[in-house]
Order: structure tokens, then sequence, then C-alpha cells
């Protein structure tokens, strides 16, 4: 997250790409990547991190709100 408004291919994100963002209160929460997939969401996580960006972390959202990341790895266990 930051203050800034940054572009999806800003420097700052050192080549990450797929790169969005989405306002929060008055900063900006920066997303890298999108998938179904909690393996593969891990392996991003793991690439953002190697780049610099150790708090990175997984989200979920259903239907464009953002649940819970239990809630949803219950529904792709089933």
């Amino acid at each position: 997250a930051s203050g800034k408004d940054l572009s999806s291919d800003s420097p700052y994100f050192k080549g990450l790409n797929r790169v969005s963002k989405e306002p929060y209160n008055k900063l900006y929460r920066y997303l890298y990547g999108e998938t179904r997939s909690h393996r593969e969401a891990e392996m991003m996580k793991s690439k953002a991190a190697s780049r610099g960006f150790s708090t990175a972390y997984i989200v979920a959202y259903r239907d464009g709100v953002r649940i819970a990341i239990g809630e949803a790895l219950q529904e792709v266990s089933q």
C-alpha cells in the first residue's frame, strides 16, 4: 500500500507484471497477479517477496468483493 498513485508499469514494481490497484481510505493497495489457484498464488507471493516485497500476502475476492482467505480456501476444496 502507498499514498502514491503509481502506474502499473512503474519501476517501483521491479518488473512484476499484472499489477493492479484499489483505493483504500487515503491509500492505494497494489495487487500483483490474479489466479484461482492457491498454489499459484503462493508462487506469486514468493516471487513478490524475492523482488523485495517481503510483506506481500494473498487476498481473495468473490464477485469483486474482498473475502477472508479461509473462506476462499473452503470454497476451493468443495
